[in-house]
């Protein structure tokens, strides 16, 4: 049993084929600092924030912004996705201060309506959402040190990234 805007739902065992289970994680990737040829990300400066949705099979949505994410961001996000979504759609998310807004849980009723139900996931638990091992990977694996020089690059090598997974 999970957890849905208050109530208590069962979910299923099996999703058909107009059913679609996706997890939701946001990813944020900071500039870099350059101090004599090495080139390393730092805490400061501008990012890029990506709102991820990763299918069970691996198709992956992605929202891009250059500042920082906010609840009406994700809520947008969220409806843009919706107006475009033609399945059920069972979200699994985490419990973020983006996500359990007001401004957010005042959405629910209306995307429960469209056919996107959301469900949230137990505290510390990243182990559960699969995009976070996307995300994972992203950071610390396909992106190299270079890619992370300035906006343009990183976000070339981003959108190449993506248009290669799945």
């Amino acid at each position: 049993m999970v957890t849905t805007s208050g109530q208590t739902a069962a979910l299923p065992g099996r999703l058909c084929r107009r059913e679609r289970l996706l997890f939701n994680a946001l990813c944020a990737l900071r500039m870099a600092s350059t101090w004599g040829t090495i080139c390393l990300p730092t805490q400061r400066g501008p990012s890029q924030s990506i709102f991820g949705l990763l299918s069970q099979h691996n198709e992956l949505w992605t929202y891009w912004a250059e500042k920082t994410v906010t609840s009406e961001f994700v809520i947008d996000c969220l409806n843009n996705f919706v107006s475009q979504s033609q399945k059920i759609t069972l979200l699994m998310m985490d419990n973020a201060r983006i996500h359990t807004s007001k401004a957010f849980q005042a959405c629910l009723p209306g995307w429960e309506e469209k056919g996107l139900l959301i469900f949230y996931l137990p505290a510390y638990s990243p182990h559960l959402n699969r995009i976070e091992r996307l995300w994972q990977k992203v950071k610390y694996e396909w992106l190299k040190a270079p890619d992370y020089a300035n906006t343009q690059t990183l976000h070339s090598a981003l959108k190449h990234i993506f248009d290669q997974f799945g």
